[in-house]
């Protein structure tokens, strides 16, 4: 337990941990999956962000991963048409109120009407490309993340054929920025235990805080017209 906790503590303090405040790629909602048998296990990190477009950033942590920590960005989540260049979320909104839209390449009828901003808790006026990924989120917040098989695609050298123990998106996470660990937290120290013992009751998930709206800031959720800085994902 003690060993895997010092090990996301040492990709947190390297910024090698999901960081759900970062401005390069403000947050649209995450996701943390456990896939794990009798002799092994990995974690799974599935950030969703935007910036200039929907992304799905993929972390991944466990003892057969050679390079844990930050692995891809898929950036062909949302799209406006099937060409994979049509990523301008903003062009939706001169499309009238219920445009189409490719979700992992299905086609997706979205409700941009007044009432579904606010229920957001956001003004329906001039909204940012990230209110509308949030929007999108909302409407259909399982069409996002993605399936076993692409995710595990991302760490070649894992066995797709681990079960999937538990997942969520709800659960306390620390505040990488502010020199917070994941050693602080009840979620990550019962994460850890529950790897360690093979038991995911043992998991708690604390006061949860992955709300988007805990992680990014006001002028964010306003298009000011301005260019946006696309997050660096190693390869």
């Amino acid at each position: 337990m003690e060993n895997i906790l010092n090990k996301w503590d040492k990709y947190a303090l390297a910024y090698d941990f999901p960081v759900l405040d970062n401005s390069n790629a403000p947050l649209v909602a995450c996701k943390v999956s456990l896939y794990q048998d009798e002799t092994t296990w990995v974690v799974f990190f599935e950030v969703i962000s935007y910036a200039s477009c929907v992304e799905n950033i993929v972390y991944a942590y466990g003892p057969d991963i050679e390079s844990e920590g930050l692995q891809f960005s898929y950036g062909d989540i949302v799209l406006l048409s099937k060409d994979e260049n049509d990523d301008w979320l903003l062009d939706l909104l001169s499309m009238g109120s219920h445009p189409d839209v490719y979700i992992q390449n299905n086609k997706t009828k979205l409700d941009l009407s007044e009432r579904k901003f606010l229920e957001m808790d956001v003004s329906p006026d001039n909204p940012s490309g990230l209110v509308i990924a949030r929007l999108i989120y909302e409407q259909y917040p399982d069409a996002l993340w993605l399936s076993k098989n692409r995710l595990f695609s991302t760490v070649p050298e894992l066995n797709a054929e681990l079960p999937l123990v538990y997942s969520s998106t709800e659960w306390r996470h620390p505040n990488i920025i502010e020199g917070d660990l994941p050693s602080n937290s009840i979620f990550f120290q019962t994460l850890a235990k529950a790897i360690t013992e093979h038991d995911v009751n043992k998991i708690e998930q604390g006061e949860s805080n992955t709300l988007w709206l805990n992680w990014v800031d006001e002028e964010a959720l306003v298009y000011l017209g301005e260019p946006v800085a696309k997050i660096h994902i190693k390869k």
